[in-house]
């Protein structure tokens, strides 16, 4: 039977884990490795390897096709703010490495990839069940990770209307320390780091949101309208992003109905398993039944 290796390197451990693992969920012989820990990794042609993510990496990759890689990065970053142009290091790895397939998490930055002539296959967030925890709403609004003065000042413009907030990132928290406080709050306000760069929707933190049912406020990102779950997000321009969070937080009660009415987990789960359906061999996968769904 083909064994599938879901690898990472230890510095993106805590910004990846949970797609891995919610893709781990999707495999019937399948096996994570931390690759900063375990460089010996035996290749054999029956089997599947798929490596989480290209930059700050040193994974040695083998040039074969049952060999995949996940980009990880937003491919609107032009470099001009960044010592890392993550678009042009996927453009000459897909060069220097021609057998290898590349996967993404944003169907946004495959459009863009489409542009190069390089193929992309979507590989979203699979529904994990077990990180599903419907806790009560506590929070009002809650902004996450990277701190920078056009969050900032959403973040604290909102404070005037609202007591009961919180931005998870000062200091940063991840994993159940951080679920727990995103999954507790009515609403996630999503603002792009900054106006013309890193505007890719952040579909891996949003479709977890989502799926908790969390109503996700987000700056308009590139090509939004791509994302299969689109229907469950706002998006706004960022100078209404303000007025937009206050008239849904002052009648939360007829947005979250109007959002969620026909929330279904096991069509999101089969909706999103049917990318897998078709970017994978079937055989490796537990559910491997392609369900005709639209959403």
């Amino acid at each position: 039977m083909k064994k599938v290796f879901l690898i990472y390197y230890e510095q993106m451990e805590n910004l990846i884990i949970e797609y891995c693992i919610s893709l781990y969920n999707k495999f019937i012989n399948v096996e994570i490795i931390n690759y900063s820990k375990n460089k010996n990794i035996e290749y054999n042609d029956n089997n599947i390897y798929i490596y989480f993510g290209l930059a700050y990496t040193n994974f040695h990759f083998i040039n074969k096709n049952n060999v995949f890689i996940i980009n990880l990065e937003q491919l609107s970053i032009n470099g001009l703010h960044s010592q890392y142009n993550f678009l042009q290091s996927l453009i000459d790895f897909s060069k220097k490495y021609s057998n290898i397939k590349i996967f993404d998490y944003s169907l946004a930055n495959i459009k863009i990839l489409e542009n190069y002539g390089i193929v992309s296959n979507y590989l979203p967030y699979q529904v994990n069940k077990n990180e599903i925890y419907n806790y009560k709403k506590i929070f009002d609004y809650v902004l996450c990770c990277s701190f920078n003065e056009r969050k900032n000042y959403i973040y604290n413009s909102l404070t005037k209307y609202f007591n009961n907030h919180i931005f998870i990132g000062k200091p940063c928290k991840y994993g159940k320390d951080r679920d727990d406080i995103l999954f507790s709050s009515k609403v996630l306000v999503n603002i792009h780091h900054r106006e013309n760069d890193y505007t890719i929707l952040e579909e891996i933190r949003i479709i977890r949101c989502i799926l908790n049912k969390v109503i996700v406020i987000s700056e308009k990102s590139d090509n939004h309208e791509l994302f299969p779950l689109s229907k469950y997000i706002i998006f706004s321009k960022y100078e209404d992003i303000i007025e937009t969070t206050i008239n849904v937080l002052h009648n939360y009660n007829i947005f979250y109905e109007q959002i969620f009415k026909d929330f279904n987990i096991e069509y999101i789960d089969s909706l999103l398993n049917n990318y897998l359906i078709m970017n994978l061999d079937k055989n490796i996968l537990i559910n491997s039944l392609y369900e005709k769904i639209k959403i």
